[in-house]
């Protein structure tokens, strides 16, 4: 029986060297990796008969540190295995190794390897340096796979340290295996430049941070339209910019200063969304002034700043309504149901049209029509109003102008149009005869013959053909009519139209004639008068020839005209002779002139030139001392009299005379004194020690200065804080309730010193329960009481410890003892 119990243990220790576990082979990460992600998939090959596998990862190569994790696992059935190590130490180097095991046995250890964790996060977008960028901005960085979250810091400080730093945290799943994150900051500041920089942070370890990148918003929103000095600009206006995306508005100046400093400065706010995207933003301003010249701008703003103002954009709106149709001069329009169309005039309120048969629209038949209309219609090209009873063959002018709520535009070009004749013939002319010849100038008589249904008629009479300008015209019942005042050899047409109620004939035939010449008259002098003593600069003068046209005037030294004479011709009946010799006796003589024949020429008068006056003109003129004065090339600056002669084109003596006047400047001098914390001098506040000089002018414009030489000292203000069980003495008094108490004393130098006791009184507590504590804010930092200071440690929400002192706005737990209380206290600073 003892043989056989033997044999047994024999069988049982070669069944057990038989199924000896072989080391594991790890597969991944390589040896020696560098940047690691703080999660890691840990693999390795499997062993046979391998019922589990324990996984050792340490910061020490004999995994003997305390930081040694250590974790047994069942083993699955793939070729490979593996585990999961989340929470590594950010930037540090780990060694890990695996070995297998089964009911009967454990393997050796695997081969260590090594590998170490990255300890910075790498940044994405927005790239470095990029300026113009927009007040809302997408902050991304790479995915350090095994974080639990990420900390944004942005600040306009290169280390960090400004009052404007903003601290952003990002929570993530530490499981996740995106490639990047990112986080949207809204409300940074216009034209700033920003750094910032991102760490990560996971449950038990924060990485070091990031490179720091820069980035400069924009101070200026970007002009869309209209564009710059458009002109014909309507009162209705869409004014369209380019959106600086994060704003939470925009402000919109118009005003006709370009300063924007008049009474018609109009500004106007659109709110936006601040998380929006669209490309632009604009602002539809209605009731703009008619013809006038506006400058426009934009800024925009959000909840922190806002931005410098745009470029300045300049436009002018259009004074004048357009015309449309009937077109200008057009013919045989109808009477009824005429209708005349303009341009709509985007933003105007109405349209005033005027409608007459007389060029200045005061005839009786003038018809002033108001109308109204949708200022926001711009779906509409045109406007129109429709005309009945109008009369036939006759010849309508109108126009057209717009109005808005605050302006009235100027009137359009006036169109002319001539509706259809009823009666297609016009009246037969008899006399003059057409192409009569000398026909009596005095009294011309037009005869033509009458027509039936007439109740008159009407006649022009033009040296043009056209009649685009009239020398005489009427309306008479009668079948002839007298001009008066007609010119000798001249050129005349006319004709005649007859008129009922209905309206108009067509015009008879243009028919001509010329008037008979005139002996023209020897022109009689007027100034200067004979023998006159005058100016190098003469104003010849004579009366008027009847039937002249022009007249010529010559000018020489002799009365016979023999020598050399100056010609002139004039239509006027006098002219100015210039830059004539001094002291010099001239002749002169006119004849009238019609362009086909001359006078005889007036007998000569004489005027003689005088000679030279010497004029002297001064000049004062005061300055300072050290100043200077040019006075024709030269420079002065003492006072004194000096004098400079010219010569007129007449060669006579010009005399300037300067007399100038130099100041002194003011007295210079000093004020020493000394003030607690500010002192006031001429009417300027100081607060620091230092030298100040103060300019002044003299009576006489001229500079004075006085310069104070100041020390200022400064109060002292100190704070303690303290606590005491029972009555607290300070300063002599007793205090047994918490408060804060202050004493003033006076430094060495007379100021002001406050001392201010922050002070808890509380009973004496020696065994504290975590749900009893009482535990507040006080002066920056988190008071238990009850409790001494050295006792409090204060922990941030990532488990990080901070100091109580000054602490910043944030949310922290508290830890008394080895009690970790259950509240988190928020610190608002």
């Amino acid at each position: 029986m003892k043989r056989m119990a033997i044999l047994s243990a024999l069988l049982l220790l070669v069944s057990g060297a038989l199924a000896q576990l072989s080391v594991p082979v790890l597969s991944s990460p390589n040896n020696n990796l560098t940047g690691a992600y703080t999660r890691q998939i840990l693999s390795w090959g499997k062993v046979t008969n391998a019922a589990g596998y324990t996984i050792q990862i340490d910061t020490s190569t004999t995994f003997a540190s305390s930081l040694l994790y250590t974790v047994s696992q069942t083993a699955g059935t793939s070729s490979t295995q593996s585990h999961t190590v989340y929470n590594l130490r950010y930037g540090t180097t780990y060694h890990w190794r695996v070995r297998a095991y089964n009911r009967t046995d454990t393997s050796g250890w695997s081969a260590v390897r090594t590998l170490t964790t990255t300890d910075q996060v790498i940044l994405n977008s927005p790239n470095d340096n990029l300026t113009s960028a927009y007040t809302r901005l997408q902050f991304q960085w790479n995915n350090s796979r095994g974080s639990k979250g990420y900390i944004l810091e942005l600040d306009t400080a290169a280390d960090f340290s400004s009052p404007h730093l903003r601290r952003f945290t990002t929570t993530v799943d530490s499981s996740n295996t995106a490639d990047y994150y990112y986080r949207i900051v809204y409300n940074m500041r216009y034209g700033t430049t920003y750094h910032w920089r991102v760490r990560a942070y996971n449950r038990t370890d924060t990485s070091g941070w990031s490179a720091v990148r820069t980035l400069t918003t924009t101070d200026q929103v970007i002009l869309n339209s209209p564009n710059d000095n458009l002109t014909s600009a309507y009162t209705r206006l869409q004014f369209q910019w380019n959106n600086s995306r994060g704003s939470k508005g925009y402000i919109l100046e118009l005003d006709t200063a370009a300063d924007f400093s008049s009474p018609h400065l109009r500004r106007f706010t659109t709110t936006v969304d601040s998380s929006n995207t669209a490309d632009y933003y604009y602002r539809i301003v209605y009731n703009m002034r008619y013809g006038t010249t506006y400058h426009w701008r934009v800024r925009a703003y959000n909840r922190t700043d806002t931005s410098g103002w745009s470029a300045v954009r300049t436009l002018t709106t259009s004074d004048r309504a357009y015309l449309n149709s009937p077109t200008n001069n057009a013919s045989g329009q109808s009477v009824t149901n005429l209708s005349l169309y303009w341009n709509n005039s985007f933003g105007s309120k109405g349209y005033i049209i005027e409608l007459d048969t007389a060029t200045n629209f005061s005839s009786p038949l003038l018809q002033s029509v108001s109308v109204t209309r949708d200022s926001s219609n711009i779906s509409t090209s045109y406007w129109n109003r429709s005309y009945s009873n109008l009369l036939y063959g006759t010849t309508y002018h109108w126009r057209v102008r717009s109005y808005n709520s605050v302006d009235t535009s100027g009137w359009s070009v006036v169109r002319h149009f001539t509706t259809a004749y009823n009666i297609t013939t016009g009246p037969t002319l008899t006399m003059p005869a057409n192409d009569s010849i000398g026909v009596a100038y005095n009294a011309v008589s037009l005869v033509w013959q009458s027509m039936n249904n007439m109740q008159g008629y009407h006649y022009e009479v033009s040296i043009h053909s056209t009649f685009d300008t009239l020398v005489a015209s009427g309306n008479t019942t009668l079948t002839f009519a007298t001009i008066l005042g007609a010119t000798p050899s001249t050129t005349y047409y006319w004709r005649v139209r007859g008129y009922n109620a209905q309206g108009n004939t067509q015009w008879s035939n243009t028919w001509r004639f010329i008037t008979a010449d005139v002996a023209l008259t020897v022109p009689v002098h007027a100034a200067p008068a004979d023998g006159a003593s005058m100016t190098a600069n003469v104003d010849i003068a004579w009366h008027p020839v009847f039937g002249a046209v022009t007249y010529d005037l010559q000018l020489a030294l002799d009365n016979t005209f023999s020598g050399a004479v100056s010609n002139f011709s004039t239509a006027d009946t006098h002219y100015v002779v210039s830059g004539l010799s001094l002291s010099t006796n001239y002749y002169w003589r006119v004849r009238s002139n019609n362009g086909n024949a001359v006078s005889a020429w007036s007998s000569p008068w004489s005027f003689t030139t005088s000679g030279c006056t010497t004029v002297t003109d001064t000049i004062r003129h005061s300055m300072c001392e050290g100043e200077n004065y040019e006075f024709f090339g030269t420079t002065y600056s003492a006072s004194g009299t000096h004098s400079h002669t010219l010569t007129s084109s007449q060669g006579c003596d010009s005399v300037v005379v300067l007399v100038l006047t130099v100041w002194p400047h003011g007295p210079d001098g000093s004020v020493t004194d000394t003030a607690c914390n500010n002192y006031t001098w001429n009417g300027l506040s100081f607060t620091q020690s230092g030298d100040y000089p103060f300019y002044t002018t003299t009576v006489h414009g001229c500079d004075s200065m006085a310069v104070l030489h100041l020390t200022i000292y400064n109060s002292v203000s100190k704070d303690i804080y303290d606590t005491a069980t029972g009555a607290y003495e300070w300063n002599g008094e007793q205090y047994s309730a918490s408060g804060d108490y202050t004493h003033t004393f006076s430094t060495v130098h007379g100021c002001d010193s406050t001392v201010t006791l922050h002070l808890t009184v509380t009973a004496d507590i020696h065994n504290i329960e975590r749900d009893n504590l009482r535990i507040y804010v006080l002066g920056g930092r988190i008071v238990v009481e009850g409790v001494k200071g050295e006792s409090v440690k204060l922990y941030d929400m990532v488990g990080r410890p901070v100091d109580n002192h000054g602490l910043p706005t944030g949310v922290y737990m508290v830890r008394v003892g080895n009690t970790l209380s259950a509240r988190k206290v928020v610190v608002i600073r």
